[in-house]
């Protein structure tokens, strides 16, 4: 007896070719640099904003909730390596 079953066709047309997903591992590679990088700003600006706090830099304009300090990131940077000389 000869085997005539042939595969569903909606399994068929569900299975992903090869090169659609290799396509989508790199579209999740990218992704996932961006995200590192994001991160790795994320975390510097937390350094940044701990080294304020810990050398008690006054950042708050006196009597209110408002930030006064108009340093940017480089010259905390560069106070921050200035403080570790």
């Amino acid at each position: 007896m000869k085997n005539t079953l042939k595969p569903l066709p909606s399994l068929v047309s569900e299975t992903p070719r090869t090169d659609e997903v290799q396509h989508n591992v790199a579209e999740l590679a990218m992704h996932s640099r961006k995200l590192e990088r994001e991160l790795a700003d994320l975390m510097k600006d937390r350094e940044r904003l701990d080294w304020l706090i810990d050398n008690n830099c006054e950042i708050y304009e006196p009597d209110t909730a408002l930030l006064y300090c108009d340093c940017d990131r480089e010259s905390i940077d560069e106070m921050m390596a200035q403080a570790t000389r």
